[in-house]
């Protein structure tokens, strides 16, 4: 989904992003494959890179209003998704894969339809704007979170 990335930036002008990749020469390629050059130059885009530790990495995401998940492919392994609900960040994702079976819509997260960048884009802004959706949306993650982590659960749904 990174590819919608640009796009994004793009329909909202009024939002800060930070770009998070561990090396520099990963970034600098995906800064030219995305053309955000003109983004990073208006500071609407920083990119951290060559970040020490992967306590480095939670440290920037504790301190975001959200996180983006803009795979169309999800998976239960995506370590970003359950890191960010495990800190009850507020995730802006597509309604795909696993997705659909465990994000509700301003419950636990806010979710669009695949492809409906006007809709993600929205729900961006909403996030970024509002106080009280995102202190929801964060106890709603940390619920999830809890129950797909919890050793109960993961009982009750092994077949052996």
């Amino acid at each position: 989904g990174w590819h919608i990335i640009k796009s994004i930036i793009e329909k909202t002008p009024q939002v800060k992003y930070k770009l998070v990749i561990f090396n520099t020469v990963i970034a600098d390629e995906f800064v030219d494959k995305y053309g955000l050059h003109d983004n990073i130059e208006s500071g609407q885009v920083e990119v951290i890179s060559e970040l020490k530790n992967h306590v480095d990495f939670v440290s920037i995401i504790s301190k975001s209003k959200g996180v983006l998940v803009p795979s169309y492919y999800p998976t239960t392994g995506e370590f970003v998704l359950l890191e960010s609900l495990g800190m009850g960040k507020p995730v802006i994702a597509f309604d795909s894969g696993v997705h659909r079976e465990i994000l509700k819509h301003k419950k636990n997260a806010m979710v669009s339809s695949v492809g409906n960048l006007d809709n993600y884009a929205s729900n961006i802004i909403e996030v970024s704007n509002n106080k009280d959706l995102r202190s929801s949306l964060s106890k709603g993650a940390l619920l999830l979170y809890s129950s797909l982590t919890s050793v109960d659960n993961l009982k009750k749904n092994t077949p052996f």
